[in-house]
């Protein structure tokens, strides 16, 4: 039997890009209209209340999760019981993104040389595989599991369990959020998702390079490069 309660979404334009899905629930979250620890109305619920795509709102709540002002219970979105006091502004959000980046930076590079140094045969046949099916992707939406793949074999491949877990608990931050991933929505352009998808090959073919050829300084000059290039295009200059 269908809910008769009034839903609190007002429909967004299609040519709205997710970030107005954020600003619409964040607002609605600040405010108490949706209540802390509310299970919110499925992708399929908020798309045609929306009126975007399922992928727009997909990424507007990996968004919020970063944000803090939605968590995942059961991988379903939940508003959190306790709000953060960080103010929700776009000054807040490129600071977000900044420091991701720079503590992928301080976790990654070194992983990549250690890998480079350390990976087994068998290791260095993986990375290697999932750099050629990455630059055989057409889409950002079969991009994003080998992408995480790539980084989580590296990771494994340097031999440090401590920085392979606190890596995956950045990635997990990384993935989960339109902030720092704003790849696979529908709203992106065509041309600007080719680019993408050119500049991602180029890049991890050359972390994969010097990996197999056991060079740690290309290794951590190529993964340094690629994180200057994503945090480029997130908050341009």
């Amino acid at each position: 039997m269908l809910s008769t309660v009034p839903s609190p979404f007002a429909p967004i334009p299609r040519r709205a890009l997710a970030d107005d899905v954020v600003e619409q629930l964040a607002s609605l979250i600040r405010s108490g209209t949706i209540a802390a620890g509310t299970r919110l109305a499925s992708e399929e619920t908020m798309s045609r209340e929306f009126g975007v795509s399922r992928t727009s709102v997909r990424e507007a709540i990996r968004e919020l999760v970063v944000l803090g002002l939605v968590e995942r219970r059961s991988n379903r979105p939940h508003v959190v019981e306790r709000l953060p006091d960080v103010p929700f502004e776009a000054a807040a959000r490129s600071a977000r993104i900044r420091e991701l980046f720079e503590t992928r930076r301080v976790i990654e590079v070194p992983l990549t040389e250690y890998a480079a140094l350390r990976a087994t045969a068998d290791q260095r046949a993986r990375i290697a595989e999932l750099a050629d099916r990455i630059a055989e992707a057409r889409t950002i939406e079969a991009l994003r599991p080998l992408d995480n793949d790539f980084h989580a074999v590296i990771a494994s491949a340097a031999g440090n369990a401590l920085l392979a877990e606190l890596h995956a608990k950045v990635l997990e931050a990384v993935f989960n959020a339109s902030t720092t991933d704003t790849l696979g929505s529908s709203d992106t352009s065509e041309r600007s998702a080719k680019r993408i998808l050119s500049t991602t090959r180029a890049a991890h073919a050359a972390i994969a390079e010097a990996i197999v050829a056991g060079d740690d300084i290309a290794a951590g000059d190529a993964a340094r490069a690629h994180l200057d290039d994503v945090q480029k295009r997130l908050i341009p200059s």
